[in-house]
């Protein structure tokens, strides 16, 4: 018995070996099925691999939607990021136009609208305009969509249009989070809290106010913020790194998005519009990602040709490609360095008027006011910034607000509301005191203002600790 156990013992280490290569064969065509490798011979059918990477044809439901989809986001993003070419503003200019006539038509004809249609930026994207610009995009989307589905009702699948609808919303996509990112890595976005900004109360800012200021306390925050989303944009530029670019994106995007609606911030439309391209940029991505993330299994790995039939048009393509990008970070950073020189609190020259003040005497229409709380339309404090703001705080607590031209040479500051203005002039007798005398409003004013350490705050000089013993929460 020993011996024949002996004598067949190679045997069967043989019929084992040969079981354990099969399994391992098998293994490694199911995780790359275009390897070449000679058939295995077993029970189980297996597919030719010619038959089963064939794309197969589209269900009515996603042609349907990529004809949407196709329609909606060009028109909605054109000609951007095409309009970043130099030169190009006259070839675009007729397409810009449009919008102006047919918003205000479709406004009042269509929608019985009787508030005016305003196209003029301002810093807003949710205004009324906007909303009827999103609808009729969506409309034209929706109508085009039908349309190309009853005269291409033949076609079964899109996958070169497919392709370069995606290669526009990466390029569209990764271009805008640049912009945002790169000037709130140089902190144009949310720059430091200024004094007319300190001068404030939490109660009397509003809350997007309240949202500027908790971001440009924080400088390493702001440029955290700003680097995730220039990463997440660079990411999208390179095919092979575009679906690490989206889900980068939709954390940051979904993050600003609710910000937006959660403080009152005028860019809802456009930040959800933004957070749907990362969306639809990930989409094909979405059934290899619940493999690895969720269901635990292997996925198939996505082949990358080139999209051109020779190899001079792909070295072209290439070097087109990276003139492209090169220029657009160069312009947008150039761009927010000098936005940055003009702008930035920190960086930008600071005035004899520049400042968070205390007034220390007030004398209207050649009559001292006294600085009681009585007298509730005195002035309290004052704010200046170089973001051209000039702040008055009254006795009551209520604000007067105007924008402000100082010029250093003549010492005067201007001031205005509207269309009203008023010039006044402006006497520093030391750097700590402030004169300014003129008309405002109809009276004669003269004020001496008293300079405020604004490093006094606790908000701008609490700092970072390592150690709390105890929560320090005022």
């Amino acid at each position: 018995m020993r011996a024949m156990e002996l004598l067949t013992a190679p045997a069967r280490r043989w019929a084992q070996g040969k079981r354990r290569g099969e399994q391992l064969t098998l293994v490694a065509d199911a995780v790359n099925p275009a390897q070449d490798s000679a058939p295995i011979a077993s029970n189980t059918a297996t597919v030719p691999e010619a038959q089963s990477n064939q794309p197969g044809e589209w269900t009515l439901a996603q042609r349907i939607a990529f004809r949407f989809a196709f329609v909606y986001f060009i028109v909605y993003s054109f000609p951007y990021p095409l309009s970043l070419i130099p030169g190009t503003d006259r070839l675009f200019e007729p397409y810009r136009k449009l919008g102006p006539i047919i918003i205000p038509w479709v406004a009042k004809r269509v929608l019985h609208l009787s508030q005016e249609m305003v196209a003029t930026p301002n810093g807003s994207g949710d205004r009324a305009y906007n909303y009827v610009q999103l609808l009729c995009c969506f409309a034209f989307s929706l109508v085009a969509a039908l349309v190309w589905s009853i005269v291409d009702r033949h076609r079964m699948r899109y996958e070169k249009l497919f392709a370069l609808l995606r290669v526009y919303v990466r390029y569209a996509l990764a271009c805008t989070m640049l912009s945002y990112g790169i000037i709130k890595v140089f902190r144009l976005q949310f720059g430091e809290p200024l004094p007319t900004r300190l001068l404030q109360s939490y109660g009397d800012s509003s809350p997007m106010g309240l949202l500027w200021t908790f971001m440009g306390y924080s400088a390493p925050y702001t440029i955290f913020s700003g680097l995730a989303e220039t990463i997440g944009g660079l990411f999208l530029f390179v095919r092979r790194t575009a679906p690490l670019g989206a889900l980068v994106l939709i954390a940051v995007l979904g993050n600003i998005v609710m910000l937006n609606f959660c403080y009152d911030v005028p860019v809802k439309l456009y930040s959800s519009n933004l957070l749907l391209m990362s969306i639809f940029i990930i989409a094909p991505d979405l059934r290899r990602l619940a493999n690895v993330l969720v269901l635990n299994r292997p996925a198939k790995a996505v082949t990358l040709r080139s999209p051109l039939p020779s190899r001079w048009m792909e070295y072209s393509r290439i070097g087109v490609k990276i003139l492209f990008i090169g220029f657009v970070l160069f312009s947008t950073v150039n761009r927010s360095l000098e936005r940055r020189r003009k702008y930035a609190g920190e960086l930008t020259p600071k005035g004899p008027v520049y400042g968070y003040w205390e007034v220390e005497e007030l004398v209207k229409n050649r009559e001292p006011v006294a600085m009681v709380t009585a007298n509730s339309k005195a002035w309290r404090r004052v704010g200046v910034s170089n973001s051209e703001m000039f702040s008055i705080r009254l006795m009551d607590n209520s604000f007067e607000r105007y924008k402000m031209e100082y010029d250093a040479t003549k010492k005067m500051l201007m001031l205005s509301t509207g269309e009203d203005k008023y010039t006044l002039t402006v006497d520093p007798p030391d750097p700590d005191h402030l004169i300014i005398e003129g008309a405002l409003k109809g009276d004669s004013i003269r004020v001496r203002l008293r300079r405020i350490d604004a490093s006094k705050f606790l908000l701008v000089n609490r700092g970072f600790h390592w150690i709390n013993e105890v929560p320090f929460n005022r």
